[in-house]
């Protein structure tokens, strides 16, 4: 049975609110969608929401800016003032909405964040980068995850790329102690957070993630062909 939403509009900015029993609350930011004239449609409510035992606010971006909107840091905040959460925040997005996740963590006292698929860098700082081209056009330098990079201290970060054809953004990310990357070889960009809820494991890793319960959440993602990349990759003296 899927959520009831409140919508609230502000500028390109909607905020999509599924309500809940308990004091938590999920972040969910949107990807990019599929049609470039329509909002973004929410992401992650069914799995975020943990049958409604939790509140999920859905956050999506019609300018397709990756939080280079000025507007994207001030109306956040509001937002999340205005339903005073009492208890833990995640925030959980799928590629562009993983890039505003983790931006999300230098603007908000997150507790955790799950990130599928984030750039590291796109726009003018990463030519190589051929895929959304109708946005990458309009983004200025400093697009993706570089220019926040590392999270802040004490927030529960976990990374996932699906390396069909995220090899280069992923190994991009500079190893950061306390951030676990989970690497998915047979897997592509835009199957990697499909895929796991298709195989009923997104609910456990958002409830995983949220509880700083990182055993399970490796669990999980191994379940469904994850590496962690310390393993796939290893780095001397790492």
């Amino acid at each position: 049975m899927g959520q009831t939403l409140t919508h609230t509009d502000s500028g390109n900015w909607r905020f999509s609110l599924s309500e809940g029993s308990g004091p938590d609350l999920v972040l969910a930011f949107s990807s990019v969608g599929h049609d470039p004239d329509q909002m973004p449609s929410p992401e992650f409510i069914t799995s975020g929401s943990r049958g409604g035992q939790r509140r999920v606010l859905s956050i999506a971006d019609r300018g397709r800016s990756w939080g280079q909107d000025p507007e994207f840091a001030p109306l956040l905040c509001r937002e999340v003032a205005a339903l005073n959460p009492r208890g833990r925040l995640l925030a959980v997005g799928s590629s562009m909405g993983a890039c505003l996740a983790l931006q999300a963590a230098a603007i908000l006292p997150l507790t955790a964040v799950l990130a599928f698929g984030p750039q590291w860098a796109l726009g003018p700082d990463h030519p190589e980068e051929t895929r959304w081209p109708l946005w990458q056009s309009r983004l200025r330098a400093g697009a993706g995850v570089r220019g926040i990079w590392p999270p802040p201290a004490g927030v529960f970060v976990t990374l996932l790329h699906g390396l069909q054809d995220d090899l280069a953004q992923a190994r991009a990310f500079p190893v950061r102690a306390g951030v676990d990357h989970l690497l998915f070889p047979r897997v592509s960009h835009s199957d990697l957070a499909r895929g796991l809820r298709s195989r009923g494991l997104l609910g456990g890793m958002i409830e995983a993630a949220m509880e700083g319960d990182r055993r399970r959440l490796m669990r999980l993602a191994s379940s469904a062909g994850g590496i962690s990349r310390r393993k796939l990759w290893p780095q001397p003296g790492v």
